[in-house]
């Protein structure tokens, strides 16, 4: 295996921030396990070794060749090494492997030039591969994913169709949810039960501020990280109906009574003087730190935490996930997920390989391998446990709860042409300008339907 592989570095996979959406099933009490799940799901999969050596007949791609470009971040290259050699052992052919944490600067000039490589595995909110959407340079994925949709999360190829037609322009790989995280031993020391509404989250604030504690801080350098709470009260107020609407900047969306309620939360915690002092001048690491040490209950993150804050920490420190708080009592509670993606370029020169690559990632015995070199989770049914004891205890927790009480939302912005605005920006810096007193929820509400009457202007054609 040819292998081109630069300075690999470690980089935090929730670094990777990704635009979020709506709306997964959840898995009924009573059904299989996990792994269970995940074997009936890779049944179909599996039978794409009818074209490998292992069956005794020659492979019918024998003596060709596949560019794979690989990410080479929090998950290293272990992986990569490891399938690609095993994909050309089964396969008989020649894998020329790139991974690199500086993708793409690497394989800009190609792509640029109409030579891409034959397969990518690169977050989709990238620049190069944002641009290649932009482009309509992403192959058509529908007749391949059929194969193994049974082995994913229910309803995360919605959201793998950037233009909203139902062409499936690439394929999940590793997930995480972002959200509230809280101190288990608080909480059973002062006997508090978790909230579950908003009006339970603000009775906690004022038992919080009687024990001199903020409810809640927040990195004000990256708002974007309240996509964790935003999105998915959002998401159990109105469903996926609602955050489509969002997604598509559909005017009046931001007025309706469900968005108001949901967004005048964050006034009432303001108001009551519930978020952390300070919290607008944070770093995502600095407000983690406040957090474990005890300066506010709760700290919206993403399921990295626990290793991030390792050296943090106090000696015992056990972390906990709150789901989301919905604005009405019985609201189903939603969790906003980020996931990272694999693509095939429409100018790849060996897109039937590159598809039979693609379900070969996806086998049953290729996932375990995944799980064990990079210990983070697939997004696939019963994902959680099958990387169970490589995670830690609150990141398990955490995933587990996809599998079962939670639902997973992700908002799915449409495409636009270039303009002034970034649409995230807009909404979460508003956040830091309802914390420092110069914009109230009414002036939130008409910055993002101004925005959403450009936007809906300059959407792709």
């Amino acid at each position: 295996m040819k292998k081109l592989c630069k300075g690999v570095s470690l980089l935090l996979a929730g670094a990777l921030l990704m635009a979020s959406l709506a709306a997964c099933q959840k898995k009924p009490a009573g059904e299989t396990t996990a792994q269970e799940q995940t074997t009936k799901g890779t049944e179909a999969v599996q039978t794409t070794q009818g074209n490998t050596k292992d069956s005794g007949e020659e492979s019918a791609f024998a003596g060709q060749t596949l560019e794979v470009a690989a990410f080479a971040g929090a998950y290293g290259t272990d992986f990569w090494d490891s399938v690609c050699a095993k994909f050309e052992d089964e396969y008989d052919v020649k894998v020329e492997l790139t991974c690199s944490p500086q993708l793409g600067d690497i394989i800009r000039p190609s792509v640029v030039s109409g030579d891409p490589p034959d397969f990518i595995a690169f977050a989709q909110e990238q620049d190069i591969i944002t641009t290649m959407i932009k482009e309509d340079a992403l192959l058509d994925l529908s007749d391949v994913v059929g194969e193994f949709e049974d082995t994913l999360l229910d309803g995360i190829l919605d959201y793998c169709q950037p233009y909203k037609d139902g062409r499936i322009l690439y394929t999940p790989s590793w997930y995480y949810s972002w959200g509230t995280w809280y101190n288990k031993g608080l909480f059973e020391e002062k006997n508090w039960e978790l909230p579950k509404t908003f009006d339970e989250m603000l009775a906690l604030g004022e038992k919080a501020k009687q024990e001199g504690m903020a409810l809640f801080v927040y990195p004000g350098v990256y708002p974007g990280y309240n996509q964790g709470v935003l999105f998915a009260a959002l998401a159990s107020a109105g469903g996926a109906d609602l955050l489509n609407a969002i997604a598509n900047y559909e005017e009046g969306v931001w007025e309706k009574p469900e968005v108001k309620e949901v967004l005048d939360f964050y006034q009432k915690m303001v108001d009551n003087g519930y978020i952390l002092d300070g919290s607008v001048a944070l770093t995502h690491t600095q407000a983690q730190t406040e957090f474990v040490q005890g300066k506010a209950v709760f700290c919206v993150s993403g399921s990295w935490i626990e290793t991030e804050m390792a050296d943090a920490a106090p000696e015992g420190f056990r972390y906990g996930f709150l789901p989301t708080p919905t604005a009405q009592a019985g609201q189903q509670q939603y969790a906003n997920i980020g996931f990272e993606t694999f693509e095939i370029p429409a100018a790849a020169k060996n897109p039937e390989l590159a598809k039979e690559f693609l379900k070969f990632l996806y086998r049953q015995d290729n996932l375990l391998m995944n799980a064990e070199k990079t210990q983070a989770c697939m997004a696939i049914k019963g994902g959680a446990d099958m990387v169970k004891e490589y995670m830690t205890e609150s990141n398990y927790e955490n995933l587990k709860m996809l599998d079962s009480e939670l639902m997973p939302c992700f908002v799915n912005w449409t495409l636009t042409e270039k303009t002034e605005i970034t649409i995230m920006d807009e909404l979460f810096n508003s956040i830091n300008s309802l914390v420092n007193k110069e914009m109230d929820v009414d002036g939130w509400i008409a910055r993002m339907e101004e925005d959403d009457a450009v936007l809906r202007e300059a959407v792709a054609k």
